[in-house]
């Protein structure tokens, strides 16, 4: 990815100012099984399993959907992972908690479950867990794995912050694999 020539990269600096008001649901399939969307688009999975997918849950935001406590649908598999959009924060930890996503994300794909990581937009925290699934599963460099995300997710805006925790999550990892 040509950071200084590419005009199409979509960054923020933490703090949303694109489509904030916009709470319709939107999403967008990444690779077979895996799909990023925003909020709205966890509160409306039932009617996407209604479809014939067996969804799992990934929440970025540390908050399931708010039907949740309620509903019948509730024994699907889900975890929620809060984590805010500034790498600086707790970097060490985000790293455990980007590397808790990928496992979930693998095991779900292994039982065929599709996998709806989510966030608050859709567009900084889950768009970086996305990329940083492809990074230890298809052994993607951390920019060609954001590409492939962002080429897909058309709202896509990941913080500076959450690229910066993607980069050194990678190369934590694959220090670590070489062991």
């Amino acid at each position: 990815m040509d950071f200084q020539g590419d005009t199409t990269l979509r960054l923020t600096r933490g703090m949303r100012n694109v489509d904030e008001d916009d709470q319709a649901p939107r999403g967008a399939l990444i690779r077979g099984g895996i799909s990023v969307g925003n909020k709205a688009t966890a509160e409306e999975v039932i009617d996407i399993a209604a479809e014939g997918f067996t969804p799992a849950l990934l929440a970025c935001n540390g908050r399931l959907p708010s039907w949740w406590d309620d509903h019948e649908a509730r024994n699907m598999p889900a975890i929620a992972l809060g984590f805010d959009d500034l790498e600086v924060n707790h970097p060490v930890e985000k790293t455990e908690t980007l590397n808790i996503g990928a496992s979930f994300i693998g095991a779900m794909l292994d039982a065929h479950y599709h996998v709806l990581i989510y966030c608050c937009h859709g567009s900084s925290r889950s768009v970086v867990m996305a990329a940083y699934h492809l990074v230890l599963a298809e052994r993607l460099s951390p920019a060609q794995a954001l590409e492939e995300v962002m080429d897909k997710v058309e709202w896509a805006a990941p913080s500076l912050g959450m690229i910066e925790l993607l980069v050194r999550a990678s190369s934590a990892w694959m220090s670590n694999r070489g062991r």
